[in-house]
């Protein structure tokens, strides 16, 4: 039964409550905290008195068991017995399911002890959508619990106005338990219960953005976003220990949220917020397209979480992430490791001044195994070694800081790849210094982006019966060693050599090693204004012979001189970006090894001693772009040139490998070109990013060069491969766009 009172006539009419059913659409995600809740108005200011505000006072009013809404017009009506009908059924929710302690009644404020609703403009309520206002202390079951009204703006749409209706009643339940706990627990609570009473509008969905793409925020200092989680407990642990949780904030005289989670967590459960907060941690990756069906029942709905780091090129060097965690807070790191070499070394450098968590979840194929490392305060460096990184299809590093310094917690993150032990001798080193940036795709060559050009270089060295060893650091001992190539990368620092690779290539050329070194971007080898201040480069591109001028353009080279050629010759790096260039680079006692079809010098040599030097100024082994020598003809060239680097040896044995997909990225379906060792049958399986099964499939191999069709995943993504046969893995990865 509701009653509606309207001046001294009184009109009764029966009522029967139906659930709402929620209609299709949501908006987009507010841009900063807090929403559009006014209790972090009202109920935060605790310099106020004990009544907050006046109360309105509208002509019109409509009744129910209880709760009255007041409202000022007749044209109301419908909107009012909406309101009316949420509140009740929000009510029923939380008392007669959720066993919460039913608000203390107000006595005759309002008209008598029923829950007072006001609609009224959103002007009127400080432009939000719903605000609760404590009224007065009652004292009992707890010290601070206090009545409240609520305030709700007149012209919500439906699915808002009843969600918004559900928030507030939680916030006048709230304030009957503890009307000076902290609004971060009080609009995460409410928030929470917006989604439980009424599950199919999913109205939390629009603050979720802000919590997955801002992950260092302190959990307990956000209003609303922390929803994730109260949804994180309760479905591990069920409804029950929200009310729990409010029965300890009623408990303790002033805000304490770590301590009434602790305690409920530790008598109902058996468990801690901080191992909790650490599972946490990992459930949160597993949302949008890395959901597994196996966390959040809704994750697959959330957005994406942002990774501080998401790396497929090594090294990472001393990474420092823009937005540092604060307390009960996290970063996270995505390493991936499908087809690298060697193993992966990862250093952590936690904040010294912070007690903190590290947990580090390996992924291969559809497997997962988790380690987790407690850092205590003043915590020294740690590090790790990922032995089977070659067959990882990635690794998920999560820093979570438990108790730490109120501005942010510095955390930094070295990842490298530890080079594999050295080939039988002898051997050409192609040391990979490109950082995995683009590297310029010239005419008629092709590259793979994680490999920048050191697996093409590779393979043509391995053609060439040069016995290729591929690295990204230079091994300690290059003694066995019978020429380096160095593949340089497209970018804005250019081939990145420390001081002691330098050293160590100059050790190298003096002993009569010969070095080919390719770089896109010969200005920052040589200026020192270009390499951030280096007086080291200069001093190596020396032994090359060259010296360079700074031009008038500081960002590229301007033109290649050659010894006993007068004319310059306009360099470019290829047909469609002519005059690209840095500078002036002027060769000192080099000769031009090749030229393309208009005189352009693409590569010099000099010989000094027992060294033979080779500088080439276009990426991917030598090709002139328009015209000119192939990659294969270039590198039999370079290596014509190194006399006795090239020792025939015995070529390995043919391995499994998934030599390319095409089209990638695909579509509906792609093709496979797979080389194999020998005839037999072969598993092909495709796994999604959270490392589940998508499909399988089975292919009879011959050996040599395969070609297999396999259909794409319905929806759009990074995928992997991982191809059996014979009891050998191949692995790999693809892209699909829908």
């Amino acid at each position: 039964m509701r009653v509606r009172f309207v001046g001294m006539v009184v009109v009764a009419a029966a009522v029967a409550w139906t659930p709402q059913t929620p209609h299709a659409g949501e908006e987009s995600a507010a841009s900063t905290d807090p929403g559009r809740c006014g209790a972090w108005r009202t109920l935060g200011d605790e310099s106020l008195p004990t009544a907050i505000a006046t109360r309105p006072d509208p002509p019109y009013s409509i009744a129910s068991t209880h709760f009255i809404v007041h409202y000022g017009s007749p044209a109301l009506d419908g909107y009012a017995g909406d309101v009316i009908d949420a509140a009740e059924y929000s009510y029923r929710v939380l008392v007669d399911t959720l066993a919460h302690t039913a608000p203390p009644p107000d006595g005759t404020a309002g008209g008598d002890d029923r829950i007072d609703i006001y609609l009224r403009t959103s002007l009127e309520i400080g432009g939000a959508w719903g605000t609760t206002v404590p009224d007065a202390r009652f004292g009992l079951p707890y010290f601070n619990s206090y009545t409240s009204w609520i305030e709700l703006a007149d012209d919500l749409p439906f699915e808002r106005l009843i969600t918004v209706t559900a928030h507030e009643v939680y916030h006048v339940v709230q304030v009957g338990y503890d009307r000076h706990e902290t609004l971060s627990i009080l609009e995460m609570f409410s928030t929470w219960f917006e989604n439980r009473a009424y599950d199919a509008i999913n109205s939390h969905y629009l603050f979720l953005p802000q919590f997955f793409r801002r992950t260092d925020r302190a959990l307990f200092e956000q209003h609303y976003t922390n929803v994730t989680w109260a949804i994180f407990l309760t479905e591990r642990y069920g409804d029950g220990i929200m009310r729990a949780t409010l029965e300890r904030c009623g408990q303790t005289p002033g805000p304490n949220p770590r301590g009434a989670f602790e305690g409920v967590l530790q008598s109902m459960v058996g468990t801690t917020l901080l191992d909790e907060f650490v599972e946490f941690g990992t459930w949160n990756f597993f949302v949008s397209r890395r959901d597994d069906g196996a966390h959040y029942s809704e994750g697959r709905h959330y957005p994406a979480l942002r990774c501080q780091v998401r790396s497929d090129c090594y090294p990472v060097i001393g990474f420092d992430p823009d937005h540092p965690p604060r307390d009960l807070a996290a970063n996270y790191f995505l390493f991936d490791g499908n087809g690298h070499r060697g193993r992966l070394w990862v250093r952590v450098e936690p904040e010294p001044q912070a007690t903190a968590f590290l947990t580090v979840i390996r992924f291969r194929g559809g497997e997962r195994e988790r380690t987790v490392t407690h850092y205590d305060f003043g915590a020294a460096p740690d590090s790790f070694v990922v032995e089977d990184w070659p067959h990882c299809d990635s690794l998920l590093v999560i820093y979570q800081v438990d108790r730490g310094l109120p501005d942010g917690n510095r955390i930094v993150v070295t990842a490298r790849l530890e080079p594999e032990p050295q080939p039988v001798t002898p051997w050409t080193l192609v040391l990979d210094k490109d950082g995995c940036r683009n590297p310029f795709d010239g005419d008629r060559d092709e590259f793979t982006r994680r490999d920048g050009e050191e697996s093409p270089i590779a393979t043509a060295l391995a053609a060439a019966g040069a016995n290729p060893f591929v690295t990204d650091a230079l091994p300690f001992d290059l003694s066995q060693c019978r020429a380096v190539f160095v593949a340089g990368g497209f970018g804005e620092d250019g081939v990145t050599l420390t001081r002691d690779d330098m050293a160590a290539l100059s050790h190298y050329l003096d002993d009569g090693g010969d070095i080919y070194l390719e770089s896109a971007r010969l200005g920052a080898w040589v200026d020192s204004s270009l390499a951030k201040g280096s007086y080291d480069l200069p001093a190596f591109w020396s032994m090359f012979g060259a010296a360079f001028e700074a031009g008038a353009d500081s960002a590229n080279v301007a033109s290649w001189r050659s010894e006993g050629t007068p004319r310059r010759h306009q360099f470019a790096y290829d047909p469609g970006e002519p005059d690209y260039r840095v500078g002036e680079l002027r060769t000192i006692d080099s000769a031009p090894l090749v030229r393309d079809d208009r005189d352009r010098v693409r590569a010099t040599v000099r010989v000094k001693g027992e060294s033979v030097r080779i500088v080439n100024t276009v990426l991917l082994g030598g090709s002139t772009g328009a015209a000119g020598s192939t990659r294969a003809a270039f590198i039999a060239d370079v290596l014509a040139m190194f006399d006795d680097a090239v020792v025939p040896v015995p070529p390995p044995p043919a391995a499994l490998r998934l030599a390319a997909v095409f089209p990638n990225p695909a579509k509906d379906s792609a093709e496979l070109t797979i080389d194999a060792p020998a005839d037999g049958p072969a598993s092909i399986t495709v796994y999604d990013v959270a490392g589940r099964r998508v499909s399988q499939t089975t292919a009879t191999l011959v050996a040599g060069r395969n070609a297999v069709r396999v259909a794409t995943p319905r929806a759009s993504g990074v995928y992997f491969l991982g191809i059996e046969s014979a009891g050998v893995l191949a692995r790999g990865r693809f892209l699909v766009i829908r």
